[in-house]
């Protein structure tokens, strides 16, 4: 059983006042690193290896796992939050506005998104299998992972992830589940101390 474990990196400034970060690398705030610091002192399910997406939230997040876990952090750029063009560091609201149409400049299609999850999860299997793997990315990026391996039940438009939390996916060697996704301490997630 592969097991990969997506961490979504801690609160940012951009994230509280709800605009799309997508490929900027905004750094966690002070509630973010705290969200880090909770988390990672309440993990005790192991992990074998740690993946990162490369900016900054993300990896700063990572960071403060391994220090927990003694494991090396390696940054995957496929980990990356999805690219929101045009929409970076808008609001929804704003963004509405400014693209009433619904057709915002420079977005990542969803084809590309599902196309690199896809890519990861098998990379995975591949370099990694029979392990378990933590991985610290973002909300866009494991939702897409979580629609994915669930064929649409969960993911992208369905499934909201706080800060902080944690999703699983595993493969048995034929196909991928996933669950229990989006738990956090306060949830009293599997593998977490209470």
């Amino acid at each position: 059983m592969t097991t990969i474990l997506f961490v979504r990196h801690g609160e940012t400034a951009w994230n509280r006042e709800g605009r799309f970060q997508g490929t900027q690398d905004i750094p966690l705030n002070e509630e973010g690193r705290r969200q880090a610091a909770r988390l990672a002192a309440g993990w005790d399910d192991g992990g074998d290896v740690l993946l990162s997406s490369p900016l900054g939230r993300a990896r700063d997040t990572a960071d403060t796992l391994a220090s927990v876990l003694d494991l090396s952090v390696e940054t995957d750029e496929r980990l990356v939050e999805r690219d929101y063009g045009a929409g970076a560091g808008l609001t929804l609201a704003e963004r509405r506005e400014r693209f009433p149409d619904g057709v915002v400049p420079g977005v990542e299609t969803p084809e590309s998104l599902r196309t690199r999850a896809a890519h990861f999860l098998d990379d995975v299997v591949r370099r990694f299998g029979g392990l378990r793997v933590i991985a610290v990315s973002h909300g866009g990026f494991i939702n897409a992972v979580l629609a994915l391996v669930s064929e649409g039940r969960l993911g992208t438009g369905k499934t909201i992830l706080g800060n902080a939390s944690v999703s699983t996916v595993s493969h048995d060697g034929s196909g991928w589940t996933a669950g229990p996704v989006g738990r956090t301490l306060e949830s009293q997630p599997l593998g977490l101390r209470e």
